[in-house]
């Protein structure tokens, strides 16, 4: 009989777990073996099955590893997520790897077929799950124009399949905050 995966599961291939170790090293460049199982479980991945990838690793004595070192444990040679070409970004100021990593979260969501009210919830559920409060998410078909006040490191807005997606966070409200950075978009996707 075929053992069933958990749907949890399916999001975590060789691509997607090297993409997650690119993402932490943005963050953490001296990220070891143990901070990269921690992230895989913040992600949603079984505690025994994170440690069990995380063991198939060679690390060096101080947990520190490469990403060839990764991918030799994985038996993975590394491309760039196929659904992630058709994605035109129209705006960022974050980390790469974790521009990519929201945007796969809200290519998923936009899986489950829903109405568009669950898309945002679920896609501003999974964000803040993983990056912390105070995320906002929208939707735009057709013109729109946008002004948003967010963090430094946390836009962005981007286009697929002709309608556009934004995610940003929110800066804490403080009125002589001057840490914040303001972005103006337009699209006519």
């Amino acid at each position: 009989m075929e053992s069933q995966r958990k749907p949890s599961d399916e999001k975590f291939t060789p691509a997607f777990l090297l993409h997650l170790y690119d993402e932490l090293i943005e963050s953490v460049p001296n990220a070891s073996l143990k901070d990269y199982e921690n992230y895989l479980i913040l992600w949603g991945m079984d505690q025994k099955k994170a440690r069990g990838y995380c063991s198939q690793v060679s690390s060096h004595k101080n947990g520190r590893f490469t990403r060839e070192e990764l991918c030799e444990g994985l038996d993975f040679l590394p491309e760039q997520p196929a659904g992630l070409r058709e994605v035109e970004i129209l705006c960022r100021d974050m980390p790469i790897r974790k521009s990519e990593s929201i945007q796969v979260i809200v290519l998923n969501a936009l899986n489950s077929h829903s109405s568009k009210k669950d898309v945002l919830a679920k896609i501003k559920r999974e964000v803040e799950h993983i990056y912390g409060p105070q995320w906002n998410v929208f939707i735009a078909n057709g013109h729109y124009w946008a002004v948003c006040t967010h963090r430094p490191g946390g836009n962005l807005v981007f286009s697929y399949q002709g309608v556009v997606y934004g995610v940003y966070h929110s800066p804490e409200r403080r009125a002589d905050d001057g840490n914040c950075i303001s972005a103006t978009v337009s699209s006519t996707h």
